[in-house]
């Protein structure tokens, strides 16, 4: 994934690796692809100074139904926003596409019966497993 200023983007979810290995080297060819070569359509953000740091593997997702490994997996993602902030995260990964919105749902749910004075909405993403992409939904990247 990739941080962005909460000021001015969501952060972006680059790939799903199988692998760690796969996973360095999706992150290296993105920092190359965006960060070094670009242009890197976040070069400018508020209160945030670009770095190659920015680019993280997340390793600690909960995952759900994924193995052996599917081609495709689906990413629930829960997204809040306050004061001009957007909170987005990775909650979970799911083999399948009927658990994963169930999972949506109830952890939707779960918010709203806690009572928060924001929204907080969920949303599956399809994601081809080791297929890096330039976090936007445009270009695969090698």
């Amino acid at each position: 994934m990739r941080r962005l200023s909460a000021y001015t983007h969501d952060d972006l979810l680059l790939g799903v690796f199988g692998a760690l290995e796969s996973a360095e080297r999706g992150r290296d060819a993105y920092v190359k692809a965006i960060l070094v070569d670009g242009p890197d359509p976040h070069a400018e953000q508020l209160y945030h100074r670009v770095s190659p740091e920015d680019v993280r593997i997340l390793s600690d997702l909960p995952a759900f139904d994924v193995w052996p490994e599917p081609r495709v997996v689906f990413v629930v993602v829960s997204y809040s926003e306050a004061m001009g902030q957007g909170c987005i995260k990775l909650e979970a990964i799911h083999g399948d596409l009927e658990r994963a919105n169930e999972a949506a749902v109830a952890l939707e749910a779960e918010y709203d019966d806690e009572g928060f004075a924001m929204a907080l909405r969920c949303f599956v993403e399809e994601v081809e497993v080791d297929r890096l992409s330039d976090g936007g939904g445009g270009r695969v990247l090698r």
